[in-house]
């Protein structure tokens, strides 16, 4: 009688036995394949030896000697190299995986220089390359690879997103509305011929932070014999810079410092250092517009007292010379609800206790106009910052009076400002016509600085406040208090409690308050609930939030019931979540996981941790969570299963490229949507037995500027397969689809292309290259815009089933004459029975005329939806007439989505 034991060994034995016979076989099939492409493509002997040795090393795992093999035989024989790609791309992945791994990105790098001066039109390589080159900080080697491929394939999906957020990082939406913005370029454009005409036969003028050289074109034609230096920090800028004055012939009389101003020295030649960031002598005219919202946000008086103090000539002049800030405080629960937490809408969620969330900046930025307020007060002259002295003398204090003229709640201080250029004139920043000193006139390239207090400060009509403003080197500081008050009300997170303060990135606070989605996220989680538990009774209901940083999601699963909730993507500031998990008493139900140790927190256990910010996407804390042999939760440990067999075939996919010995005729867009659709072969063998054990997959899907949260579907896709009960399983939101309008809007365009009229001479087209297909955070609520189309639906999208690719098309007819700039879209979620729109219809779209010189009062009560829209922007206008037919399609590629306009005949 055999042991337990021996019938182990025996069928263990049996299977080896069988594999090996099934290897034989393999063998042999791959011997007559090898044999008829030795044939067909007359390998040269050293070739052939070459490949056989890539092959082997491949399989042995010495992934570097491979690549090193494969691309010594593509160098012998050339002609070989289009057979041999697949296995070649897979063995330069794997290895380029190795070495991001151990940190050598630089050799990374390198190996993919080589395959691509092998394969100088594969898409795939050039793109990767391209992302490398982005990982390692070289962003304008990166774009260009991103725009080689995308010559070639204008349709390339990945490289199109990546060159998207490339452009988007480098070159804020503001910078074309800047540029576009031509009373502010006369002004300068007037003022620098002023400051010239006055500065000798040779004047020499310095711009700090050129951008695109346009201020600096202005000093050099102003006048024959102008010198002129421009420092710009940011390495693409600098470029582009360099570019710009080359494509307008003046290259030779305009230099661009790729430095901080700040490293600007003196060296006249005489001791032969000849530094990099240095010009030979003082300047007459230093000019800046460092200038944001809130004034000195960029860091423009400490730039502009070392540059005067280190860099200006005796008598010489600064541009600008001066601001006066003007202030006015509204009621605006809107604007409130940007900068501070709102209980009443977190569905009874307890969110602060003794944490302050307030924004990491110290104040919005926003058009007054475009936001629904009422003013409370009226605009007053708060203080004067001169530029032309030293920074020991800008630093001021000011206190005003101020008396209310209407009751309410302070919810923002809005503040704006007329710089001075010159005596002579400048431009303004406030946010109407009214009241501009000769000399001034109104800019539309600048939003208003909103500073929002700490409290609730409460006042009525009559009723007189202080209020106390402060210039400091970086910014301005507010705080307010009623004339019979003793203490101050701060406005840049100064907790007078001592409350710890918990500063968060830009939108988070509105994506927390959003009112109306929180409250259809837990309708639809409890509709989900009770029908699990009927559908399930005595299983205990287990979360998965997908959410990526603050959200609200799996808070609000664990307060509708869910039993254990796993937060697979906290936020940076994990301590004060955890705080807020113990605050709502639901330490025993909801786990963050630490993808550094590979196992999940128990928050009542481990209270004193602290996150160890560790890089990993969402992704690969996926595969981790999959790879982890036991529960995904604490209170239920199970027996590790025994880890699959990685015996690897000796079959492979390289043996001569293709089965039966035929080159493949896959193009590589097509190999490259098959490798993601699904996870690969190697994750697969490992993530075999993942326990399925969560009921409900809950995520935020889409980010607040409008757009699908970068690769979320695909995580979706992953957390599906992985982790969701295939009988009962939801995914929430379940569905979606988009609704969009065709719009001609001259102002959406702007945002993201130079309008030449604008400069008044020189050509900054070249900007035109930081250009986006797809525009984000476009407001539908008070864009001046033009409709061409109604609404349209496309692309109903199932989580349940998701494709890796899926096309829709309708057609839509115009409404009037007209030029189709763009498409803006939005989106609909479903989650069940309950529905949510990403966009606020409580006010229609503007009208072409211009911003809205009043927008309407928001009531205490509402909420609108903190997400803005985007737009896919065409290259140019598609010009229709009234009644005509059009197709419009719309393709999903990833998380990605693209939009093409027939006309239909």
């Amino acid at each position: 009688m055999h042991s337990d034991d021996e019938e182990e060994d025996e069928e263990m034995q049996s299977e080896e036995d069988e594999d090996e016979e099934m290897e034989e076989g393999e063998e042999m099939e791959v011997a007559e394949e090898s044999e008829s492409l030795r044939a067909e493509l007359q390998l040269n002997p050293r070739v052939e030896t070459l490949l056989k040795q890539a092959l082997m090393l491949q399989l042995s795992g010495k992934l570097q000697q491979a690549v090193h093999a494969y691309l010594m035989s593509f160098k012998v024989q050339p002609s070989i190299a289009e057979h041999f790609v697949d296995e070649f791309l897979k063995a330069l992945a794997s290895h380029s995986s190795e070495l991001m791994d151990q940190g050598d990105i630089e050799t990374a790098i390198s190996m993919h220089r080589l395959a691509c001066s092998v394969f100088p039109r594969n898409l795939h390589l050039l793109t990767e390359l391209g992302r490398l080159s982005f990982l390692s900080g070289k962003e304008v080697v990166a774009a260009d690879c991103w725009r080689r491929v995308l010559s070639m394939d204008d349709d390339y999906i990945v490289a199109q997103e990546s060159l998207d957020l490339l452009n988007g990082r480098a070159i804020n939406r503001w910078h074309y509305r800047m540029i576009n913005d031509p009373v502010r370029n006369q002004c300068y454009a007037d003022a620098i011929a002023r400051a010239v005409a006055r500065s000798g036969d040779q004047p020499k003028v310095l711009d700090i932070g050129c951008g695109t050289g346009l201020l600096a074109m202005y000093a050099a034609q102003a006048r024959p014999g102008v010198t002129v230096w421009g420092c710009e920090l940011s390495e693409p800028i600098a470029d582009l810079a360099g570019r710009v004055l080359e494509a307008n012939g003046l290259r030779e009389r305009v230099r661009v410092l790729a430095c901080h101003s700040d490293d600007i020295v003196i060296d006249d030649g005489r001791e032969g250092e000849h530094l990099t960031c240095s010009i030979p002598s003082k300047v007459d005219v230093v000019v800046t517009e460092t200038a944001d919202c809130g004034l000195l946000g960029e860091g423009m008086l400490p730039s502009l007292s070392s540059a005067q103090s280190r860099l200006l000539a005796h008598r010489g002049q600064m541009i600008p010379s001066r601001a006066d800030v003007y202030c006015m405080l509204v009621c605006s629960p809107i604007l409130r609800s940007q900068g501070r937490m709102n209980a009443e809408a977190h569905c009874g969620l307890k969110m602060c206790s003794d944490n302050v969330f307030i924004p990491q900046d110290p104040y919005l930025c926003e058009y007054l106009t475009e936001s629904g307020h009422s003013p409370l007060c009226d605009p007053f002259l708060a203080l004067t910052v001169p530029f032309d002295m030293s920074l020991g003398g800008m630093a001021s204090t000011r206190q005003h009076r101020v008396r209310v003229t209407q009751g309410g709640r302070v919810d923002a201080l809005v503040m704006w400002y007329h710089l001075w250029l010159d005596s002579e004139g400048g431009f303004s920043t406030s946010p109407s016509w009214s009241s501009l000193p000769q000399g001034m006139h109104l800019t539309t390239c600048w939003e208003q600085a909103v500073f929002i207090p700490d409290n609730n400060f409460q006042v009525e009509g009559g009723d007189e406040v202080d209020v106390l403003v402060s210039c400091s080197a970086k910014n301005l500081h507010w705080r307010l208090r009623k004339s019979d008050m003793t203490s101050w009300v701060g406005t840049a997170g100064e907790d007078e409690d001592g409350n710890q303060v918990i500063k968060v990135g830009e939108r988070v606070i509105s994506v927390l308050n959003d009112k109306h989605k929180n409250e259809a996220y837990e309708e639809a989680l409890k509709r989900a609930m009770r029908s699990l538990r009927m559908a399930c009774p005595g299983t205990p209901l287990h979360v998965l939030d997908l959410s990526h940083g603050w959200s609200l999601c799996g808070l609000l699963a664990a307060r509708c019931g869910a039993d254990k909730v796993l937060i697979m993507d906290p936020p940076d500031e994990t301590q004060a979540l955890m705080e807020i998990i113990n605050d709502n008493h639901f330490d025993k139900i909801v786990e963050i996981f630490d993808p550094l140790v590979e196992d999940f927190l128990s928050i009542g256990i481990r209270r004193t941790f602290s996150r160890r910010s560790s890089g990993h996407s969402l992704h690969e804390k996926l595969v981790r969570l999959a790879m982890n042999k036991a529960s995904p939760f604490r209170e239920d440990p199970q027996q590790a299963q025994p880890p699959p067999s990685t015996k690897k075939s000796s079959k492979s996919s390289f043996m001569w490229s293709a089965a039966k010995g035929k080159k493949s005729t896959k193009d590589p867009k097509t190999r490259e949507k098959e490798s993601e659709a699904s996870p690969s072969t190697d994750e697969k063998n490992k993530l075999k037995g993942p326990q399925k054990s969560f009921h409900i997959i809950v995520l935020e899907l889409i980010d607040p500027g409008g757009m699908l949260t970068q690769g979320i579907l695909e995580d979706v896709r992953l957390a599906k397969e992985w982790f969701l009960t295939q009988d009962k399983g939801l995914i929430f939101p379940s569905s979606f689809c988009l609704r969009f309008v065709c719009l001609q809007s001259d102002q959406m365009v702007q945002d993201n292309r130079v309008n030449k009229a604008a400069q008044h001479g020189p050509d900054v087209s070249l900007l035109d290259t930081f250009s986006v297909r797809t525009l984000m955070s476009v407001d539908l609520r008070c864009l001046r815009c033009q409709q061409i189309t109604g609404e349209s639906k496309l692309l109903n999208v199932d989580l349940a089933s998701l494709q890796h690719q899926q096309t829709d098309e309708v057609v839509v007819e115009a409404m009037t004459d007209g030029r189709i700039d763009g498409i803006v879209f939005w989106f609909e979620l479903r989650m069940g029975d309950v529905t949510l729109e990403t966009y606020d219809r409580s006010r229609p779209m503007s009208s072409p005329a211009g911003h809205l010189q009043q927008a309407p009062v928001f009531d205490s009560d509402a909420h609108p939806p903190h997400w803005r829209q985007a737009a896919w922007i065409f290259k140019e206008g598609v010009q229709v007439q009234n009644r005509e037919r059009l197709k419009v399609q719309a393709s999903l590629q990833g998380s990605y989505l693209s939009f093409k306009i027939t006309r239909q005949t």
